[in-house]
């Protein structure tokens, strides 16, 4: 297991070595496609991804990505936090697969070059893909906006002698 995260990495090399890498990176060292999302970059990014090599001698990335994420609600503009708890399983290929080629079940497939790349660019890239579409509480703090349930029931029920089509029934009987 490496001490420290690297910034640049080669899968390949990784995944020969069966390298393990554990640690954790600051939210603002994302780039801005992250943090123009989010409504404040404070805390930290936990990961936990293991490199190893397939059975077809592929390189494999498989862990976790742990952290929480403060955005805005879209529902009641309030910030909102958002924990993430994503599980990545990833084959490397430095090309396009062919169709016919057999893949590890439960591994999505990512094309990424011989050379190294950016772990920061990779820990940013799953984080978006593990945002939900819609940000929001799951139950709102205050919302101004939101109908109050007491206020539905006293509309629903209609007083008899202010319903305005009770002269309507008497013509048609």
């Amino acid at each position: 297991m490496l001490e420290t995260l690297p910034k640049w990495i080669d899968s390949k090399r990784l995944a020969v070595k069966g390298h393990h890498l554990k640690g954790q990176v600051a939210i603002p060292k994302l780039s801005q496609r992250l943090c123009d999302i989010l409504y404040d970059t404070d805390g930290y990014v936990q990961i936990d991804w293991k490199f190893v090599l397939d059975d077809k001698k592929h390189p494999t990335i498989s862990g976790q990505i742990t952290t929480q994420l403060k955005i805005l609600c879209q529902r009641c503009l309030t910030p909102a936090v958002i924990t993430v708890n994503t599980k990545i399983a990833l084959v490397v290929f430095n090309e396009e697969p062919s169709q016919y080629e057999e893949l590890p079940l439960d591994y999505e497939v990512i094309i990424l070059p011989n050379k190294p790349v950016s772990l920061l660019t990779l820990i940013e890239n799953e984080l978006i893909l593990a945002l939900p579409i819609v940000a929001k509480h799951e139950i709102c703090p205050s919302n101004q906006f939101e109908i109050q349930d007491k206020a539905i029931e006293q509309d629903e029920v209609i007083e008899q002698d202010d319903n305005p089509f009770r002269v309507l029934a008497k013509i048609i009987k």
